[in-house]
């Protein structure tokens, strides 16, 4: 059993990377790829984690690319230098979320919260702030009971206190991601808010700009629906991927090495990756 999709609390996880690794092991998987949203913050520890424990470390990211209607998500799988242009500029797309983070404070401020930036960093413990933050923020103000609500009845696209934040676009993203050495992957391909047909359409598209796989069997997706996503993807000629995109108790509907339908993630959806798939890293810079 593998993931190659998951999150620390490098970016919106509640696990730390050693940590998210520990549970890797045992939960029974061999490989593991770290794909936190817009950094490679945690990657280095994973992956002296993953030595100790004998798992086999795919560095990753997590982007969101500018799209619409929905979002669009890539992640990039298998690095082998995340230490070079990638890192830079994520760095200089965390500022940019900042100041999506402050307009969020915002709007929370309008409607009679009081909030800072301060205080949400505070539940951060010094990661990258995430909305997964700002929703714990409004739990333990009692606003909300869970996390999920607070994301369903504030934070969710075209809520209250949603903020857009500025994106990079698709070529860009994937760029970057095979300059360090991956594969630029599409998560969660319904997210994108299209039908099946257009998504077709979509990956052709995704496939010009140097996009290699496609993550058909995340945890999100039914089974029957994630196998016709894999079949569109395999006709075109890409690979299929699964992952549980896992966030360790900001989503407890997700399992560690469990994909679509909650099927165990087998070694198969490995192998396209096994040259970035290591126990040792990229040189230090």
């Amino acid at each position: 059993m593998i993931d190659l999709h998951t999150h620390s609390d490098c970016s919106d996880g509640s696990l730390s990377p050693t940590e998210l690794v520990r549970l890797a092991a045992t939960s029974g998987l061999s490989a593991l790829a770290l794909t936190d949203h817009d950094t490679v913050a945690g990657l280095d520890e994973a992956l002296a984690a993953c030595r100790s424990a004998h798992i086999r470390f795919l560095g990753g990211v997590e982007f969101e690319a500018a799209f619409s209607p929905g979002k669009l998500h890539i992640l990039g799988i298998g690095l082998t230098d995340w230490h070079g242009r990638l890192e830079h500029r994520l760095i200089e797309m965390r500022e940019k979320r900042t100041e999506r983070n402050k307009r969020i404070i915002d709007k929370m401020q309008r409607a009679g919260i009081e909030a800072t930036l301060a205080d949400i960093e505070k539940i951060a413990v010094g990661n990258v702030v995430g909305r997964p933050h700002f929703a714990e923020f409004l739990v333990q103000r009692g606003l909300v009971r869970t996390i999920q609500e607070g994301f369903d009845r504030y934070l969710a696209t075209g809520k209250r206190f949603y903020a857009k934040r500025d994106n990079l676009q698709p070529a860009e993203v994937v760029a970057l991601i095979r300059e360090a050495g991956g594969k630029a992957v599409l998560a969660h391909p319904l997210s994108l808010k299209v039908g099946l047909r257009r998504l077709a359409g979509l990956i052709e598209s995704f496939k010009a700009i140097g996009m290699e796989g496609i993550e058909a069997y995340h945890a999100n997706a039914p089974l029957s629906v994630a196998e016709r996503i894999a079949a569109i993807a395999l006709a075109a000629g890409l690979i299929v991927t699964a992952g549980s995109d896992f966030h360790g108790d900001y989503r407890p509907d997700r399992r560690l090495g469990r994909g679509a339908g909650g099927r165990p993630i087998g070694e198969e959806y490995l192998k396209p990756f096994l040259d970035g798939a290591s126990l040792s890293g990229p040189s230090k810079p």
